[in-house]
């Protein structure tokens, strides 16, 4: 939460370039990932069928958010211009990092379920 502090102080109040602390981004974006993808695979949230209607709403959700957040940042925040084609050219970032993210969540779920699944029958089995 400090380095996201941080880079909101640096971005929005000292009106740093991205540049000057693009470093601190990629180690909390690194962070988020690697937390989530392992509370997915190692049981802390398991998913018991990946359906691919509700994971096509998660990944329209994640576009939506990401798009108007883009808009909203540059727009209001950073105060500047944004026309057609650059909206079309952050939405097409945004709807391909989002794509991998919840395809890299789906199979670290997947496969976490089915890791949480033969640990209990492998306990069944030493039980009974």
């Amino acid at each position: 939460m400090l380095l996201m502090g941080s880079m909101y102080y640096r971005q929005y109040v000292l009106r740093q370039e991205s540049g000057q602390f693009d470093d601190i981004a990629l180690i909390f974006t690194f962070n988020v990932f690697i937390l989530l993808g392992s509370l997915l695979y190692y049981g802390g949230i398991t998913l018991p069928r990946i359906k691919p209607l509700p994971l096509l709403g998660i990944y329209v959700g994640f576009v939506l958010i990401g798009s108007l957040f883009t808009l909203f940042k540059y727009t209001l925040l950073l105060g500047r211009k944004f026309d057609l084609g650059a909206m079309s050219h952050s939405l097409s970032i945004v709807a391909t990092i989002c794509a991998l993210i919840v395809i890299a969540y789906a199979l670290l779920a997947y496969w976490g379920g089915r890791k949480t699944n033969r640990e209990i029958e492998s306990e069944e089995g030493s039980v009974g």
